[in-house]
């Protein structure tokens, strides 16, 4: 997974989740994230961040708004 995602040329829609420290494997947390978010229609890609006090942020991107909610 590249840390920057190849995406189309503007409009397309991103989805953020941040998250706080917490006693888990960070690393299969995104593997996580990735495999689930990219079973969706309209996925492009994601990126991902933490900071060493255990904050962290991941973007998910879309071609669509409606691709990102979890009911479409």
């Amino acid at each position: 997974m590249p840390y920057i995602s190849k995406t189309p040329a503007a409009p397309y829609y991103t989805v953020v989740f941040t998250s706080i420290n917490a006693a888990v494997d960070h690393a299969e947390m995104f593997r996580h994230l990735v495999d689930r978010a990219s079973t969706y229609e309209g996925y492009l890609g994601m990126e991902a961040a933490r900071n060493s006090d255990g904050t962290g942020v991941a973007a998910v991107y879309w071609v669509e708004c409606a691709y990102g909610r979890p009911d479409s």
